[in-house]
């Protein structure tokens, strides 16, 4: 009896894993939004929302079919990506106020439309050696934090005000 129960809970955490080891590619779409709205988050480049909402193994996308004008993109509560590309051809913010963060577990590469009115924390996990992180100017108003036991590359010059941190705590 112990047998089988044992059986089922190994069978449950094989799958568990196994569904949650394997990154997903994450598109926003259907202009602004807020980052946790299922809806916002489709499979593919333009595709139909409603996925889900990305984890720390997905790679998120602000590409071309994104936005159809300017717009906002607001995250209202912790966000979580390993990848993080902005190549959207319109002007538009990543909004938030100061009591969020979003951890970043891989490269981080946003182009000059981001605009940038996050104010949370942006937390840089990288178990990796050498990730690229390009910052296209973009100027940080809310600490930055190193938390991984990788290395990065800055592609670009890492810009900050004079009233946030960076701060390094392992890599």
């Amino acid at each position: 009896m112990n047998f089988g129960k044992n059986l089922l809970s190994l069978v449950l955490l094989i799958i568990f894993t196994a569904g949650n080891a394997f990154a997903s590619d994450f598109y926003w779409v259907g202009n602004s939004g807020n980052w946790n709205d299922a809806a916002h988050w489709a499979s593919s480049s333009g595709g139909n929302g409603g996925i889900g909402i990305p984890t720390v193994n997905d790679d998120v996308y602000f590409d071309k079919k994104s936005f159809k004008r300017q717009g906002t993109v607001t995250i209202l509560n912790a966000a979580l990506c390993k990848n993080f590309s902005w190549t959207n051809s319109k002007e538009v913010a990543l909004k938030s106020k100061n009591n969020v963060s979003i951890t970043v577990k891989g490269s981080f590469k946003v182009n000059a439309n981001f605009n940038n009115q996050f104010y949370g924390k942006t937390i840089f996990t990288s178990t990796q050696n050498e990730t690229t992180l390009f910052f296209d100017r973009s100027e940080f108003l809310g600490d930055i934090e190193f938390k991984g036991s990788g290395s990065w590359i800055l592609s670009s010059n890492l810009i900050t005000t004079d009233s946030n941190s960076i701060i390094l705590t392992e890599g």
